[in-house]
């Protein structure tokens, strides 16, 4: 027998059941494939083109950071380190309050203040010569994208579909992480894009055109053509909060946000295999380096070559399950994509050469990128319109406190099995591990499906 989930607390400001999701107007005909049966749909067409660009901004800035970064503490791995951690910070401090604010927020406008911000923030940085100042600015750039990201998966519910709401998580998955290749090729290319400027333009030659201040002006105008394609998304009959903000209540709203998770027992169990895959399927990040280096024995450019076919491998897999995602359990695929990642992340362990190593991380990264677009529609399926904001919110909070979870206990796990054993087999075991609690979190969410405890 089917067990009951509590029903959602009572009151004014307590959510509701959502409703089945359907964008305004109508629904286009004649689409050959949930792709172009979302592309057509003229909103999130508007909101997707706005998070490619300035995904492969933010990946070209990204690469800028560190650039700098390396410039001014050179040979120090702690200054990278530290700004690493000035990301991290943001999802402690500021991504509950972020949470609240968006449900009482006009999402649009939070997300295009904070591209503008972005923007701003970015532009300043080729005038910062200090390592403090890098950090304060990429602390306040994660702050505006734990606005910018929650609001964007709040919305995409009132934009597509719930049929096609896994095809549009393919998309955007695609966008995040698919434009990362083009990301370090144009850094890269810019590097001659600077010499030749200089060279052939004398007026220029005072506007400090190196790599990195040329990434970091691409990466400020991308923001500005963002805001430009979000402010023309229309939303009707998307009904908008007019309660105030005050601090006096943010409390109230952070428990009544974690009340209606333990009453949706089903929204929980979702957030909670996502932590716990990722904290698994991190320790290729947290052990990638000295894996690629001892294991495999493939340096630096193995690790650069796993890391690109990871990536290739999530967008193949995202857009082959756009395609066909419309016509599976979502909760199975989901419960699925994260033990075939646990396991190909177990195999990845026991294999000792890098040609047998890339086809594994490109596997892994198809299998995670499955699991990540067919949670988020999950997600966006059941939860209510008045707390996606904080759900949403929520969601990222999680995902980077496992990354962070990831990235500090496995060096330390392989470092203790080291002291038993070979650093190499260190390495391997640890790597087993997190493997191996990715097949346990897939686990237990096949469980709950199978009970009826996710449905989908």
């Amino acid at each position: 027998m089917k067990p009951q989930e509590p029903a959602p607390p009572r009151g004014p400001a307590s959510p509701q059941e959502p409703p089945a999701a359907s964008p305004p107007g109508r629904t286009p005909r004649g689409a050959r494939s949930p792709y172009r049966s979302v592309l057509k749909l003229q909103n999130f067409r508007r909101l997707w083109l706005g998070m490619t660009i300035s995904s492969l901004g933010d990946w070209i800035g990204f690469f800028a950071l560190l650039a700098i970064t390396n410039r001014l503490a050179p040979r120090n791995s702690l200054a990278v380190a530290g700004l690493m951690m000035a990301r991290m910070l943001p999802a402690f401090v500021i991504g509950p309050i972020a949470g609240v604010a968006l449900d009482r927020l006009d999402k649009r406008k939070a997300m295009i203040v904070a591209d503008l911000l972005r923007a701003a923030l970015i532009a300043s940085v080729p005038f910062l010569d200090t390592l403090p100042g890098l950090y304060a600015v990429a602390f306040l750039l994660e702050t505006c994208a734990l606005v910018w990201m929650p609001a964007k998966d709040a919305l995409v519910p009132s934009l597509v579909p719930a049929r096609w709401l896994v095809a549009a998580n393919s998309l955007a998955l695609f966008s995040t992480y698919g434009v990362f290749p083009l990301g370090a090729l144009v850094f890269t290319g810019l590097v001659g894009t600077g010499q030749f400027l200089g060279a052939h333009f004398e007026s220029l030659r005072g506007l400090g055109l190196n790599q990195e201040n040329l990434a970091l002006w691409i990466d400020t105008a991308t923001f500005l053509v963002s805001v430009l394609l979000v402010s023309r998304i229309q939303f009707p009959g998307l009904a908008k909060s007019k309660r105030p903000i005050r601090l006096s209540v943010i409390w109230d709203e952070l428990t009544e946000g974690l009340r209606y998770f333990r009453q949706r027992g089903e929204i929980t169990r979702i957030v909670r295999g996502i932590g716990f895959a990722l904290v698994g399927g991190g320790v290729i990040f947290s052990l990638g380096v000295p894996y690629t280096t001892e294991v495999l024995h493939g340096g630096a450019k193995g690790f650069g070559a796993m890391v690109a076919f990871l990536g290739t491998g999530m967008g193949v897999g995202v857009l082959l399950l756009g395609l066909v995602g419309h016509r599976l359990s979502k909760a199975w695929v989901f419960a699925s994509g994260i033990i075939s990642g646990g396991l190909a992340l177990s195999l990845l362990s026991v294999v000792d050469r890098l040609e047998l190593a890339i086809p594994v991380a490109c596997a892994l990264g198809a299998c995670a990128g499955v699991a990540y677009a067919t949670g988020f529609a999950l997600l966006q399926e059941k939860v209510a319109e008045e707390v996606r904001g904080r759900t949403f919110a929520s969601v990222q909070i999680v995902i980077r406190v496992s990354l962070f979870l990831s990235l500090t206990s496995f060096p330390a796990l392989a470092e203790l099995f080291s002291t038993q054993m070979s650093s190499e087999d260190g390495i391997r075991l640890s790597m087993a591990v997190g493997g191996l609690l990715s097949v346990a979190a897939g686990t237990l969410i096949a469980r709950d499906v199978f009970k009826r405890r996710i449905e989908s």
